[in-house]
């Protein structure tokens, strides 16, 4: 239903013509934030499930094509050049890479190709966990990025958010992950 309204709301702004044109951007920029939580909702309640490698591929594939559908949203939210919603798309733009990176890292470890001891089984996981965490490990990089990026917006526009503390926060938290 959120989707709908916002997608409703967005196409009313856009098809304003003459003295109907709406020249603030504010609450085409809500309804496009709106738009892109709808996605970014949806991607994220997908988890990869305790099954084989090639379902949970599967789960993941389906995962990034919402996640990068509401980075096409968030992008939209900051196109519209409001400061509040460019901040908080920004903020979620980074937000969603780190909780892939740590949905990923905390997911199931898939079923071993062949049966194990249980010492071998332990070191399966172990070894599964550090290769997976090494390759993503740039979920969050584009994280980091994308908060830096935000955070330069804010001091340009001297916008005062919560979207900036909460970016502010979670950037310091990033940058110790990715160090530890």
């Amino acid at each position: 239903d959120a989707q709908r309204a916002a997608e409703d709301a967005l196409t009313y702004y856009r098809t304003r013509r003459g003295d109907d044109v709406i020249a603030d951007e504010y609450f085409a920029a809500a309804a496009n934030y709106v738009l892109a939580e709808t996605l970014r909702a949806r991607s994220e309640a997908m988890t990869p499930p305790a099954t084989d490698v090639a379902v949970q591929h599967e789960v993941l594939e389906r995962r990034a094509q919402l996640l990068l559908a509401a980075q096409r949203a968030y992008f939209d939210t900051i196109r519209l050049t409001d400061a509040h919603w460019a901040a908080a798309a920004g903020y979620r733009i980074g937000s969603m890479y780190e909780t892939l990176y740590a949905d990923m890292t905390s997911a199931p470890v898939p079923p071993p190709p062949s049966m194990l001891s249980d010492v071998g089984l332990a070191i399966y996981r172990d070894e599964y966990r550090a290769e997976l965490r090494s390759r993503v490990e740039p979920l969050v990089r584009h994280a980091i990025r994308y908060w830096e990026l935000t955070l330069l917006m804010v001091e340009r526009t001297g916008v005062r958010t919560e979207w900036a503390e909460r970016t502010r926060a979670e950037l310091d938290r990033a940058r110790v992950l990715l160090v530890s």
